[in-house]
């Protein structure tokens, strides 16, 4: 992981939610007190038991945040990009984050110090609208999740999975998803096991509702792609 100042000539802070409200001589000042930090695939931005002293802003890349279940398997429940805020209730309650957070494609993430959010909240009435709003934002994919896991199939959860990732990343130049995924990922992400996965994932290809490049997955017919819920 690699840390360095915020050269606020060259990063635009504007695409942050929080920030963009915010003067020009504004986001100058507070661009002295920010960090830009880099992460490989693979590598972790925090651990469970550690402290977070601020929380993130992904400007570039996408991560993953899991925790390990009985088996020693990843859970994976959330799949952060672009905007996505992460270590927020660490941060702010100031306990010990739970979860791991890893990359998993190249990424490049804005730090912003608890003393400064803590700041901007009792200052500025815009950027609490913001926050409270990017917490409720949380708090209904914490619930979407709840009621995937104790109501949808594996097949669902799946298919749910897709279409989350199809609007979030958008296509490539080949109509793929633009995010590069593993089986076993997928896996995590619904709670089930790989081998699982990978017979829902070829019976998906052997329909022709989605197609397959590497790590990358296309539906192929959207329209039709409601039909295999069932």
């Amino acid at each position: 992981m690699k840390k360095s100042r915020i050269n606020s000539t060259t990063v635009n802070l504007r695409f942050i939610h929080l920030f963009k409200h915010l003067t020009l001589q504004e986001l100058a000042d507070l661009s002295k007190h920010l960090h830009l930090v880099e992460l490989n695939v693979g590598e972790a931005l925090y651990r469970p038991g550690q402290k977070l002293k601020g929380i993130y802003f992904i400007e570039r890349g996408v991560l993953k945040q899991y925790k390990i279940g009985s088996k020693n398997k990843e859970q994976i429940y959330q799949i952060l990009s672009y905007n996505d805020m992460v270590g927020f209730d660490s941060a702010l309650n100031q306990i010990p984050a739970t979860e791991f957070t890893t990359c998993m494609e190249k990424a490049r993430l804005i730090f912003v110090p608890i003393e400064i959010v803590n700041k901007l909240f009792a200052e500025n009435v815009q950027v609490r609208m913001q926050l409270l709003q990017l917490s409720c934002r949380e708090l209904g994919a914490a619930q979407n999740t709840i009621i995937s896991f104790s109501q949808k199939s594996n097949r669902q959860r799946v298919i749910d999975l897709l279409l989350d990732l199809r609007e979030r990343f958008n296509l490539d130049q080949d109509n793929m998803i633009n995010v590069s995924i593993k089986r076993i990922e997928i896996a995590g992400h619904i709670g089930a096991n790989e081998e699982n996965t990978i017979r829902i994932l070829s019976d998906l290809r052997k329909k022709r509702l989605i197609q397959t490049k590497g790590r990358k997955i296309g539906i192929l017919e959207l329209n039709r792609f409601g039909e295999a819920y069932s």
